[in-house]
């Protein structure tokens, strides 16, 4: 997989998850930024882990099926959250229409939100309850605050790689979104069996 597709991948998870997990939290994720953090590392794994751990889709719409997909499970959704769940491709292809600028300002937010959790959990607040971490409460908050390092560091990357998109690369990854949409619900209108599909 070429870098520049591994980032139109990773962005369109990130992009998804900061949307759905803003929409969960009705747009103020601070009362529990820790949790709101654990929401976004549910969704999208590859921002927070290492590459073996969570591979990256290989295409856009791989990326976005794969973050249906886990945005109907616990501890996000169930399986009656399908509906919700496409439906936040809207806000995605919504947040891509506004421009780089907002796209930039999302990845920003959710940087300095995944620092914040990071903080949190260092100064003792909050404890962390990684998606996938097993072991002792000490642990669990290393395994946390190294998720969310990492974490930063991919979104400071993301953020280098968006500034520089040309407004049709945006319109592309929000094709993507659409796409899957809709042929969810041509799927479904025909029968077909299957919430995501």
């Amino acid at each position: 997989m070429t870098q520049e597709r591994a980032d139109r991948c990773q962005s369109a998870q990130v992009l998804y998850a900061y949307c759905l997990c803003m929409r969960l939290y009705n747009g103020e994720p601070s009362s529990d930024a820790a949790a709101f953090v654990e929401c976004v590392w549910h969704i999208a794994p590859s921002l927070f882990e290492a590459p073996a751990a969570a591979p990256l889709p290989e295409s856009s719409a791989q990326a976005f099926l794969a973050a249906l997909e886990r945005a109907c499970e616990p501890p996000v959704g169930d399986a009656s959250s399908g509906n919700a769940a496409r439906s936040v491709t809207r806000d995605v292809c919504a947040l891509l229409h506004a421009g780089r600028a907002a796209m930039l300002c999302a990845l920003c937010d959710l940087e300095r939100r995944t620092a914040g959790a990071t903080s949190a959990s260092a100064a003792g607040g909050e404890q962390p309850r990684p998606v996938k971490q097993k072991g002792g409460p000490g642990q669990r908050e290393r395994a946390f605050v190294r998720g969310c390092k990492s974490a930063a560091r991919k979104l400071l990357f993301l953020q280098s790689w968006a500034n520089e998109l040309r407004p049709d690369d945006l319109l592309s990854l929000c094709d993507a979104a659409e796409d899957y949409a809709r042929e969810v619900v041509r799927l479904q209108g025909a029968g077909v069996k299957g919430l995501l599909l």
